[in-house]
């Protein structure tokens, strides 16, 4: 991949995003308990919340590329974080209150008090999904010193991001963190987004031969998580296929998309 990358709008990331929210919306459909583990949704649908966090992260180091953001400061200037949430909030804001509407006069569900109806409000609203708008909310503040440990130390910078990753897990396992605690840290998605940091600025890209031998080893991973029924100590069971291991291979799916899309432009 070429390191002078361009900072105009890549069609992989529309496209990736577009089968990834179809991914997502498979995985919310009403399946009996066997069907997606019969038809292997675990190598594929399974892989589009990663994706959008490696997208999310690649996406934001092109827009800092783009405002030529070169100091900590300039990430953290207040009118420029204040625009990032506003770009997440104002939205998500639109649904909640809709989803409200539709709870409180569809639903006749009752909000007994007001500090229910503000921790619905914080928690990303009702639904599998609510984590989202939260970690973005994070990202915002964590997303400033992933792109600039990647401009310093680049692959290192990839490799280290994992290893905090590993860490994390042992961390949530000995402390035994509450599962929705543990569903809302925008930490158990760390290697993803530093992962899409460095496909858009990393110097040295992995090469196709590394990415397809990282890309198996997600496989197996998953594998043994879900097939062979490998219960490993350090891996909340209940998010486990979203976990480190199989980010290694959603990073290649988007590297070797991105390497296609380069190989066929025109120069």
């Amino acid at each position: 991949m070429n390191t002078e990358r361009n900072t105009k709008r890549n069609p992989s990331v529309d496209c990736l995003k577009g089968i990834s929210i179809l991914f997502i919306i498979l995985t919310h459909f009403s399946w009996s308990d066997n069907i997606p583990h019969k038809l292997l949704f675990q190598y594929w649908v399974d892989m589009a919340v990663p994706i959008f966090m490696i997208l999310s992260g690649y996406v934001y180091a092109l827009s800092y590329k783009r405002k030529s953001i070169e100091k900590l400061s300039q990430a953290y200037n207040i009118p420029y974080i204040l625009e990032k949430m506003i770009r997440y909030i104002f939205p998500y804001l639109i649904a909640f209150v809709v989803e409200f509407i539709y709870r409180y006069y569809f639903k006749k569900h009752t909000f007994v008090t007001l500090s229910e109806w503000i921790s619905m409000f914080l928690h990303g609203g009702v639904g599998p999904g609510a984590y989202y708008v939260p970690i973005m909310i994070q990202l915002v503040f964590l997303f400033p010193l992933i792109f600039f440990m990647i401009r310093k130390l680049d692959y290192i910078g990839l490799i280290s991001s994992f290893i905090l990753c590993f860490l994390f897990e042992i961390i949530q396992h000995i402390m035994h963190m509450d599962p929705e605690v543990y569903r809302f840290l925008i930490f158990r998605y760390l290697f993803a987004i530093v992962a899409g940091c460095y496909l858009a600025i990393g110097r040295h890209q992995l090469s196709i031969l590394i990415a397809s031998v990282s890309s198996c080893v997600g496989a197996f991973w998953i594998f043994l998580l879900t097939i062979y029924g490998y219960n490993p100590m350090v891996v909340m069971p209940a998010w486990g296929g979203y976990r480190l291991h199989r980010n290694l291979m959603d990073y290649s799916v988007c590297q070797l998309r991105f390497e296609k899309r380069n190989r066929n432009s025109i120069p």
